[in-house]
């Protein structure tokens, strides 16, 4: 049944684990200006936090 919300999907080809990460911050940036936090893993990987 129709509720109302459409559902898209998108996908995004990346180089590596660190391109992945810098695309979904610049969507998140955009799309998402006020929200600030960023919660990550621990332990993680040393880059993951810088990128954001």
């Amino acid at each position: 049944m129709y509720s109302g919300f459409i559902l898209l999907y998108v996908s995004a080809q990346a180089i590596g684990g660190t391109g992945a990460l810098r695309i979904i911050a610049l969507f998140l940036a955009k799309f998402f200006p006020h929200q600030k936090t960023i919660y990550v893993p621990a332990p993680t990987w040393g880059n993951h936090a810088p990128v954001f």
